[in-house]
């Protein structure tokens, strides 16, 4: 696959997350992109800002002609899945005690990457139940390097003594 390809894909990727996101936290949003009174054009200059590639225009014109733009979440989670799986990526949860800072963040995806020697969608799970440390697990596999596993490991240990 072409640096040109993936570029666009993931850009693509990108414009569709940031439109699901700005349709589901406004539903007025929808409203507006469904409103036949306004027109195409007027549409396009608003949501102009928000999106980077061509084809997520020409996408978006179909499904605010079929005035679907409420369907944006399926066809985002859909574009999203064939893109991971075009590119090859490991799909990857991590479990946090806390959000974690976008560098934070950044550096972790890095480091999983280089671990797996393949990209990475990284996605990042706040669990209370996790007080330190993480849980990653990567297409089926768990390493858990949480504060609690360790403990019980300990506590394996000892009672194994």
């Amino acid at each position: 696959m072409t640096d040109a390809l993936t570029s666009t894909l993931e850009t693509t990727e990108h414009d569709l997350k940031r439109l699901t996101d700005i349709i589901e936290a406004e539903p007025l949003v929808v409203l507006f992109l469904d409103h036949p009174l306004i027109t195409l054009a007027q549409k396009e200059r608003v949501l102009e800002e928000a999106i980077e590639s061509d084809l997520t225009r020409r996408l978006l014109r179909v499904l605010i002609a079929l005035r679907k733009s409420r369907r944006m979440r399926d066809v985002y989670d859909t574009f999203a899945e064939m893109v991971r799986h075009e590119l090859a990526m490991a799909e990857v949860e991590v479990r946090v005690p806390r959000p974690l800072p976008p560098d934070k963040q950044e550096s972790l995806q890095r480091a999983i990457e280089a671990w797996q020697g393949r990209r990475v969608h990284l996605t990042v799970v706040v669990d209370e139940t996790v007080i330190g440390g993480v849980r990653v697990q990567v297409n089926g596999h768990v390493v858990d390097n949480t504060l609690k596993s360790q403990l019980e490991s300990i506590e394996e240990n000892l009672l194994a003594a």
